[in-house]
């Protein structure tokens, strides 16, 4: 309950400059962004080869400002802003230069119209993919908000790729990675022999992975009934006896969203999994 707030205003920073880096595998993506937040960017984003194939189609004129993006598998946006155009430069300079020297290939972006429309594409990902199939596959989110420490984020991404090389499938991959949270979406044909059930095999692996390396998989959205099983694991068990502490007080007979948060087996969660994306 907030009964009083005082806010301080700050200025906004009128200057704007983005570095656009294409990668090719999650490895070059963790380097990029560990090479890249030593130099004060506002904001390091990543959007793939899949999105930017359904903005062609759907935002076609951010498309076209955004071409810089096309024929790679993964463009990763490095965003500076600052009070002066010097400083903001500065640091975009700097920061391309510590990208080239590790053999990345870096674009340096000022025009407004540009940038402007990679954060359209970038915004738009997600509505993106659970909006349009790709030949007869969906875009199954279950995996798509994890969140690890940027210090441990090309060992995390390096373990991950190897996870998900394992399950033939195709997947999008978008995320404010600036802050070592990835959003990873299989494409998946549910009605393939045992697509479910890898699916979901592949959700438990991520998630003990992302657990293990002391991130969250719940870094944006809701834990809903996807990820309840896996609460412990990231809690532990003395947090999770208070969160039933506090469902018992506040509702007794179990009512509200009855299998969130608490009370849901990995049998639940999978049977939901099938029963949602089918």
């Amino acid at each position: 309950v907030i009964t009083a707030v005082k806010l301080r205003l700050i200025e906004k920073l009128k200057h704007t400059r983005m570095l656009l880096v294409p990668v090719d595998d999650l490895v070059h993506l963790a380097t990029s962004v560990q090479t890249s937040l030593g130099h004060h960017p506002e904001s390091i984003e990543v959007y793939d080869e899949q999105v930017y194939a359904l903005a062609e189609k759907y935002m076609p004129e951010d498309a076209t400002n955004a071409r810089a993006a096309k024929g790679h598998a993964m463009i990763v946006m490095i965003q500076f802003r600052e009070h002066t155009k010097d400083q903001t430069d500065h640091y975009a300079e700097v920061c391309q230069k510590a990208l080239e020297r590790k053999k990345f290939k870096v674009t340096y972006v000022t025009k407004a119209k540009e940038v402007e429309a990679h954060w359209n594409i970038r915004r738009a990902a997600y509505k993106l993919l659970k909006d349009h199939a790709f030949d007869g596959k969906r875009a199954i989110p279950c995996i798509e908000d994890t969140i690890v420490s940027t210090d441990h984020f090309g060992e995390f991404l390096a373990a991950w790729q190897t996870i998900l090389a394992e399950y033939g499938a195709d997947y999008a991959y978008f995320g404010h990675v600036g802050d070592g949270n990835l959003s990873v979406v299989p494409l998946i044909d549910m009605q393939a022999d045992d697509a479910p059930n890898k699916l979901y095999e592949l959700t438990k692996r991520t998630n003990e992975l992302v657990c293990a390396f002391g991130g969250s998989i719940s870094a944006g959205r809701g834990d809903g009934l996807m990820r309840t099983p896996y609460l412990e694991l990231m809690y532990g068990i003395e947090v999770m006896e208070v969160f039933a502490q506090l469902r018992n007080l506040f509702d007794p007979l179990n009512v509200f969203n009855a299998g969130k948060k608490l009370g849901a087996d990995e049998d639940y969660a999978r049977a939901h999994l099938i029963r949602s994306n089918s």
